[in-house]
């Protein structure tokens, strides 16, 4: 639902700057409007709908694509909780290019869950361990991939468990 207020917001907000920008030309328009609605009305849905439909194009060009993950790299991360939020949104659209994976991690007889974030041919892999209540910061370990077993289990039910403290803990496990 999150989502879909903040789309709202954003295009109500374009709306209105849209409508300022446009204002000066309204001596230009026509009086009357087109079902009820005035024309200044009109001709900012027109606009912004044209640049949606430019910007959608736009970010489907091959040179846009490129620029994507270098952003995702240097710019996005820095934001609290992108990588964990991006994961699930991939998680929830099927998103295949996806390498993180819910793991436990084994260390001395004691168990920990984790989130793989990528494993290199060396038999090391990054591993990501939240904290509860959030989930959304941790600690990064670099672990050997023998002491890792992947659980058949989806990020979000894992963070689940972690806002819980661990509760439903023994769901996981199979």
């Amino acid at each position: 639902m999150l989502p879909l207020i903040l789309v709202v917001i954003i295009l109500e907000k374009a709306f209105f700057i849209i409508q300022k920008l446009i204002h000066p030309i309204t001596t230009h328009l026509p009086q009357e409007g087109i079902f009820g609605a005035g024309m200044l009305p009109l001709l900012a849905i027109v606009i912004l709908f044209f640049i949606t439909i430019s910007a959608g194009v736009w970010i489907e060009k091959k040179k846009v694509k490129t620029i994507i993950p270098f952003l995702e790299d240097k710019l996005l991360v820095l934001i609290p909780g992108y990588t964990l939020l991006k994961s699930r949104v991939n998680e929830v659209f099927g998103d295949l290019d996806s390498n993180c994976k819910s793991v436990l991690v084994g260390e001395n007889d004691q168990w920990k869950f984790g989130i793989e974030i990528e494993r290199n041919e060396n038999g090391y892999s990054m591993v990501f361990f939240p904290d509860p209540p959030d989930a959304k910061s941790g600690e990064l370990k670099m672990i050997k991939s023998d002491s890792i077993k992947i659980l058949e289990v989806s990020m979000s039910s894992l963070s689940t468990v972690i806002k819980k403290y661990g509760s439903g803990s023994t769901s996981l496990i199979k």
